[in-house]
């Protein structure tokens, strides 16, 4: 008989924060679907009844910044449909529908949902220019623009 192996963990991205982010869409959705039994459940309607406040958009982003940072966060991200993969998906959707009776291969789409390339870390910091999308491109040169910023906005304002 084999023992089942508990998954190893490399960092330990507090898996109850990220618990806490999912948790508030999931109540919010719960609770407009309980409070609302009758109306149809389109996604239009559930888009425009789905309001975040700024303390629920903050805690989010501070439990998910650093997520990118842990091997294990792309092992556990497979399947979910992020902000780069949903452009992939419509601009493929755009494809597929303006040749319809074609064969259009989807299947590095598909692959690349399932099965997520793991950035190790280390490969992820010396390789920082080359950042994959806005948010690590801003992780890693968000100091050198505060100074920039800083820079330019000092000349505007005169003692």
């Amino acid at each position: 008989m084999h023992k089942k192996s508990t998954p190893k963990f490399e960092c330990m991205l507090a898996i109850n924060d990220t618990i806490e982010a999912t948790i508030i869409l999931q109540e919010k959705l719960t609770k407009h679907i309980k409070d609302n039994p009758n109306i149809v459940k389109t996604p239009d309607i559930l888009f425009a009844k789905l309001k975040f406040t700024e303390e629920e958009i903050t805690t989010v982003n501070n439990i998910t910044l650093k997520e990118w940072q842990c091997k294990e966060w792309y092992v556990q991200k497979a399947g979910f449909i992020t902000a780069s993969k949903c452009k992939q998906i419509y601009t493929s959707q755009g494809t597929i529908e303006k040749n319809t009776g074609k064969n259009i291969d989807v299947s590095s789409l598909v692959k690349n949902i399932v099965q997520p390339k793991i950035i190790h870390i280390k490969e992820q910091k010396q390789h920082h220019k080359e950042a994959q999308n806005a948010r690590d491109w801003g992780v890693f040169h968000g100091h050198s623009l505060h100074n920039a910023y800083f820079r330019v906005e000092r000349h505007k304002h005169h003692s």
